[in-house]
């Protein structure tokens, strides 16, 4: 038999497998096309009146950055909000065991204290329980302190009260279920004492992926129209990946799909906790009001854009931690200095950016 011959035969296999698969796997766009038939769409519509203010909290992509001397391993984890006030900004040396991080931790923050205390928990309750809980000890500090920021600027009576805006849903695959359901229940509370209002948008989400097919065919949320629709609890089980189903009882509330503004090509997974049902057309209209002129982002929260510009760590300041990284080696020990000085020349930065983290 030729090469050619037996590359077409191969094509040949290969086709009549994919008619197979596809025979069963086109079913699903049925499906899923019917399900979204009964997702019934609600118009943002403007506000009459001025909308409460947003106000974002982010540790940023940017604001988790690590400094790299091998085998000397330091990060830095920084919280900020829309309007420039920093909530926790701290470096953490991370050859410490989880303990001994979580109690280094806790001494250098009085956020952290007043969040724990306020949630009725201990430094004990953050331990890692196992391996996974353990690598992924500097994420789940890290989301606590957003929390935390968040608890305080909820906390705090403001006249006119503001609207929170998480950087995220609200939920969460990291705090244990004790922590989450506490603070969910602290949040309502604050909520009730000072107006403040508290919603979570996304920038994606399993749901937003499974459905995006359907809601562009089918003009589920067409663009020229500022509207959500709401997720049942069902279809978001269905989509989400069987990893993190484990985790929806760490939600806050109900999860929608919006296009805040009429022109924007986006679609923005949010989240209204449930105790704001009646109010949800309110915070959307206040969301849309916000991102109108979210530049550079048409249709993204402006908030959430000033929020991670104040926690980005980048350009300059990276420069400016790395200049204090290298004078502080050079105080405690010449040699080492000198080599991290030449590691510089040799193109190494000291400075080095984790990943971004996937949204539910």
């Amino acid at each position: 038999m030729s090469s050619l011959s037996a590359r077409d035969e191969s094509l040949a296999r290969l086709r009549r497998s994919l008619e197979l698969a596809l025979d069963q796997e086109l079913t699903r766009v049925t499906t899923v096309r019917a399900t979204a038939t009964h997702l019934r769409r609600t118009r943002i519509q403007p506000s009459q009146v001025a909308p409460p203010m947003a106000v974002a909290t982010v540790a940023a992509d940017g604001g988790e950055n690590h400094l790299h001397l091998d085998p000397i391993r330091i990060q830095v984890l920084r919280v900020a909000d829309s309007n420039g006030v920093v909530y926790f900004e701290e470096f953490f040396p991370l050859s410490l065991e989880p303990h001994e991080i979580i109690r280094f931790f806790l001494a250098s923050s009085e956020l952290a204290q007043w969040a724990l205390s306020e949630l009725q928990v201990t430094w004990q309750d953050l331990l890692p329980r196992d391996e996974y809980q353990k690598s992924v000890l500097m994420a789940t500090l890290r989301e606590l302190m957003e929390w935390a920021s968040i608890m305080k600027l909820m906390a705090t009576t403001s006249q006119p009260p503001v609207l929170v805006v998480r950087d995220g849903l609200l939920r969460s695959v990291t705090l244990n279920r004790v922590l989450f359901g506490a603070m969910a229940d602290r949040l309502r509370r604050y909520s009730a004492e000072t107006g403040n209002y508290l919603v979570g948008v996304a920038k994606r989400s399993a749901v937003l992926n499974y459905l995006s097919l359907v809601i562009a065919m089918d003009k589920v949320l067409p663009v020229g129209e500022a509207a959500y629709v709401t997720i049942p609890p069902e279809l978001e089980a269905e989509a989400a990946p069987a990893t993190y189903r484990w985790a929806a009882p760490r939600s806050m509330g109900q999860l929608l799909l919006a296009r805040l503004c009429p022109s924007a090509s986006l679609v923005l997974p949010i989240e209204v906790p449930h105790w704001y049902e009646a109010d949800t057309p309110a915070i959307l209209q206040s969301l849309s009001h916000d991102a109108a002129v979210g530049f550079p982002h048409p249709g993204y929260p402006l908030s959430l854009v000033r929020a991670h510009n104040q926690a980005s760590l980048g350009g300059m300041e990276m420069k400016i931690i790395e200049g204090l990284f290298g004078s502080e080696i050079r105080r405690r020990d010449q040699a080492l200095a000198s080599e991290a000085a030449m590691q510089a020349l040799l193109g190494k930065r000291l400075t080095q950016r984790t990943g971004d983290e996937q949204d539910a």
